[in-house]
């Protein structure tokens, strides 16, 4: 297993670019934290998901966040072919999604069997006063 931790960047900043990392296997997770480790703040978070394989589904797990008792239940993203998926903007729920480590977890499988869904993540935070 691959498992793979990524830490959000401001990418308006000239010279930065982009974190990134790879997941390589059916089961594995993205882990996404704000810049430099710290909070994730949802508002203003862009993640990339490129699958490069056949098709994988993205599924954006619950948090175990104080903010709300109610059983809203994960998220998929389906990337039916080879392609990229964008994730976040004004509508991302801090509420729903957000961890107590202030994260947030994304698990990659197959949409087929014996397929490998090779998926790159790169996650970037705009900064203070722009909105997604």
């Amino acid at each position: 297993m691959a498992n793979v931790a990524i830490s959000a960047k401001t990418v308006l900043i000239a010279g930065v670019s982009p974190d990134s990392g790879t997941t390589a296997a059916s089961g594995e997770t993205a882990t996404i934290t704000g810049p430099g480790g710290g909070p994730v703040i949802f508002d203003r978070l862009v993640i990339r998901a490129y699958v490069a394989t056949a098709g994988a589904t993205l599924t954006i797990g619950t948090g175990d966040s104080d903010y709300s008792g109610y059983g809203l239940g994960s998220y998929a993203v389906t990337v039916a072919t080879a392609g990229t998926a964008y994730i976040g903007g004004k509508d991302f729920e801090s509420a729903r999604f957000l961890t107590s480590a202030e994260s947030v977890v994304i698990t990659c499988t197959s949409r087929y069997a014996g397929s490998v869904p090779s998926v790159l993540f790169e996650a970037a935070q705009l900064p203070a006063g722009f909105t997604a």
